[in-house]
């Protein structure tokens, strides 16, 4: 009977939480606004919202610019559709200059449309991928989060740790067919306002890949692409096959209505490690799994049934 009352209320629960859930925070986070098109390189500016905080040059990229320059998909450091809509943004990562690393780096910055409260939980993410007419990457590529509006008059790398950044011990970003998402969860100070995106590493503390399709010699550079910062609450994930997975953040029970009887469950770690592994043996469709035991984080969910293997990503939210 407990279980069947709490299968009862957790659709409710997640229809409360999501319903009332928060936007992305990022007014132009696909950059698809726009003050003017593009027409010439380092026009960064130009994607509404959007700011160079050094001297260097980052790009706008957009399909509205009919040269090769800075349209999309076909553009001056190479060929790549957008994540989502017409258009990205694109930043030196790397260089290396005479065989020794050079510092010089490129960022993009915006404000958020509000600033964030003290002890909430954001979830932050953008999709990176790599040129491929840059001879290098890098897979430092992070977020900056700050109260206010963080500049430099050089072109150097800033100076500033990150709070979001690529794990390279689990992706490479150095794919240039596909974009691969960063992401993490971020708890506010408070008043928190401004994100600021690029390499904050020195050319010595950067990890880097030298990819050989490089005709950009010594210059690592990414496109940048869907950034969203968002208030966690509940987050529904439903996939094509409807797949429900609720409340998702969670600190103790997710609730999964599954299109096809269950045989195994398992959650697995950023670093691959199996946390949970439940074998169902009455093959239900519906289970609810206890994440209690589970420490704050980002982990995979994976589903086993009979007909197919979904992976779901889930976060546990204490």
């Amino acid at each position: 009977m407990a279980k069947r009352s709490l299968f009862i209320f957790l659709p409710f629960l997640f229809c409360t939480l999501f319903c009332n859930g928060q936007g992305n925070l990022v007014a132009n986070g696909s950059f698809e606004i726009y003050s003017t098109c593009p027409s010439s390189y380092n026009v960064i500016e130009d994607a509404d919202g959007w700011v160079n905080p050094t001297q260097y040059s980052p790009d706008y990229f957009n399909i509205c610019d009919n040269t090769p320059f800075n349209s999309v998909p076909q553009n001056s450091w190479g060929v790549q559709a957008a994540h989502s809509g017409n258009a990205y943004a694109g930043i030196i990562t790397y260089c290396y200059d005479n065989f020794s690393s050079c510092d010089a780096r490129e960022y993009i910055q915006t404000s958020l449309t509000s600033s964030l409260t003290a002890g909430n939980q954001y979830f932050i993410k953008f999709f990176v991928c790599a040129s491929n007419l840059s001879s290098y990457s890098t897979n430092d590529i992070g977020i900056y989060i700050s109260n206010n509006a963080i500049s430099a008059t050089n072109i150097w790398n800033l100076p500033y740790t990150p709070q979001i950044k690529n794990n390279y011990t689990i992706q490479k970003l150095n794919d240039t067919l596909n974009w691969t998402e960063v992401s993490g969860i971020y708890t506010a100070l408070g008043g928190e306002k401004f994100i600021t995106i690029g390499n904050f590493y020195t050319g010595t503390d950067s990890d880097t890949s030298h990819n050989n399709f490089g005709e950009m010699f010594g210059f690592g550079y990414h496109y940048i692409d869907d950034v969203s910062v968002s208030l966690i609450t509940a987050i529904d994930e439903i996939n094509k096959t409807n797949n429900f997975i609720f409340p998702n953040p969670s600190k103790n029970f997710i609730s999964i209505n599954n299109a096809y009887p269950i045989e195994e469950i398992e959650v697995i770690d950023m670093l691959g490690s199996s946390q949970l592994k439940i074998n169902n043996t009455l093959n239900k469709s519906e289970y609810i799994l206890d994440v209690s035991s589970l420490q704050n984080g980002i982990y995979s969910l994976k589903i086993k049934t009979l007909n197919q293997s979904i992976s779901k990503r889930i976060i546990i939210s204490n």
